[in-house]
């Protein structure tokens, strides 16, 4: 098959790409899962019953704002052991 009789198109065949490896930790979730994650604790957010955009919006960025505050109110003594 090295002659390109498979090959369907007119011209030289196209390069293949190598394997992808994954050389991170295991285990860890990814950015987007994780913030999927708190998003789907506020319930208004898991159902879709809006009629205005702007109030999805609304839900959306006060839940964010909810979810950043609680994290720096746990984050803030990090550096400081009890």
């Amino acid at each position: 098959m090295s002659t390109g009789e498979d090959w369907a198109g007119s011209g030289p065949r196209p390069p293949t790409r190598p394997a992808l490896r994954w050389d991170g930790p295991l285990g860890l979730r990814w950015i987007v899962e994780r913030t999927n994650s708190w998003l789907s604790n506020y319930g208004q957010l898991r159902r879709n019953t809006d009629r205005w955009p702007e109030h999805r919006l609304a839900q959306l960025a006060l839940a964010v704002t909810l979810i950043i505050t609680i994290k720096l109110i746990d984050h803030r003594n990090r550096w400081q052991p009890q």
